[in-house]
């Protein structure tokens, strides 16, 4: 006398079932994971490197001599030796 004659059925339906929705949550961890690590690339990688041409072009225009102005009336002159011209002034050697 069986008094439920489906329960191998029903056992493995859901043993079915319960498989695909641990197979659907790793997929979906996975996608995520993948969807972050693009994320990061695009946006924080490619950030370092654009802050690192914008410095590399204010550092060479604070060590080079240049004209700051359309009628080379005024020159810019290297951060250094402006450091150096300013101490020179402040304090005069005599």
């Amino acid at each position: 006398m069986v008094p439920f004659p489906y329960i191998k059925l029903a056992l493995n339906t859901t043993m079915v079932f319960l498989l695909i929705l641990i197979a659907m949550l790793v997929l979906q961890t996975w996608f995520y994971a993948q969807n972050q690590a693009r994320i990061y690339d695009r946006n924080i990688v490619q950030a370092a490197e654009e802050v690192k041409g914008i410095h590399a072009s204010q550092q060479a225009a604070l060590d080079t001599y240049r004209w700051t102005d359309a009628n080379k009336t005024t020159v810019a002159i290297p951060i250094g030796r402006a450091m150096e011209r300013i101490a020179a002034e402040a304090n005069p050697v005599e």
